[in-house]
């Protein structure tokens, strides 16, 4: 039986966790030796084109945003605050030939978020959203442009929650979790459930930042939903802060796939550890 246990326990490492399909990935490991500004680079996996910009955006390497033992690799975006800074990028056809944005599919998301401060008025906004356009940081810093539809995080000082853009105006957001600190990582991730058929309302849930990781999913804090939209039209991804006492706001590892699971990945066993269970394995074999 020990036997049995410990060969077990060998196959999980080799195997790894059962996971979805990762569909975008952005690590903001692109080159950053000639200049730092995010705007023009290339962009990740499952985009396409390039990153644009508002105001100055940078990618900061060897730094890059670091939640327990979340996978990250690359850089990570800086943004100062001020009179309002946006970044986004349009994705490519994978979602949607991943099934991701169908009628009643379900499609997760995730990324990292840190700020120097955290601001105390009603200027302090900020937000992340998948939509049909991008967030315009110059304007209120969470209008959407072109009267656009989308769904994402409104960050307002130190409370977050789902937020829903309909026709472009400012978000609507039910629910907030007020425990944002400066200089803290945090792991957002959140859920967007397509209505079953065309015309029914789309939902987007939000987990706690505090427990969303390794593994282990936190409690939903922040459900909202928007009419029923054509989903498949979205295809920009938009990041924004504004005010000056958010300090440098920064973003790290985005994701978005078909699981929770996909969208937290944890790096595999080591290669040290799986030889320590393979040699516990033999002595266990010569002695029986």
């Amino acid at each position: 039986m020990k036997k049995n246990i410990i060969g077990a326990i060998i196959t999980a490492g080799l195997l790894g966790a059962s996971h979805g399909a990762l569909v975008i990935d952005e690590s903001f490991s692109q080159d950053n030796s000639v200049s730092t500004s995010l705007g023009g680079k290339t962009a990740g996996t499952g985009l396409t084109g390039t990153w644009s910009t508002n105001s100055t955006v940078d990618i900061i390497t060897p730094t890059t945003i670091t939640y327990g033992d979340l996978d990250n690799a690359g850089g990570e975006v800086q943004m100062t605050a001020g009179g309002g800074t946006d970044a986004y990028v349009t994705t490519s056809s994978a979602l949607s030939d991943a099934g991701l944005l169908a009628d009643g599919a379900t499609l997760w998301f995730s990324f990292m978020h840190e700020k120097t401060g955290v601001g105390g008025n009603t200027n302090s906004k900020g937000g992340f959203a998948f939509g049909t356009d991008r967030i315009d940081g110059a304007f209120n810093g969470t209008n959407m442009t072109n009267s656009g539809n989308g769904l994402g995080l409104q960050l307002l000082g130190s409370n977050v929650s789902a937020a829903s853009w309909a026709g472009g105006g400012n978000f609507f957001s039910t629910g907030a979790l007020g425990t944002l600190a400066a200089d803290t990582s945090y792991f957002f991730v959140g859920r967007i459930d397509w209505g079953a058929t065309v015309g029914d309302v789309e939902t987007i849930t939000i987990y706690d930042p505090s427990t969303s990781s390794l593994g282990t999913l936190g409690s939903a804090f922040s459900t909202t939903t928007m009419a029923g939209v054509d989903q498949t039209l979205f295809d920009t991804i938009s990041m924004t802060t504004r005010d000056s006492g958010e300090g440098i706001v920064k973003y790290d590892e985005i994701r978005f796939g078909s699981d929770y699971a996909s969208v937290s990945p944890i790096p595999e066993p080591s290669a040290a550890l799986l030889g320590g269970l393979g040699v516990l394995l033999l002595l266990r074999r010569r002695r029986s």
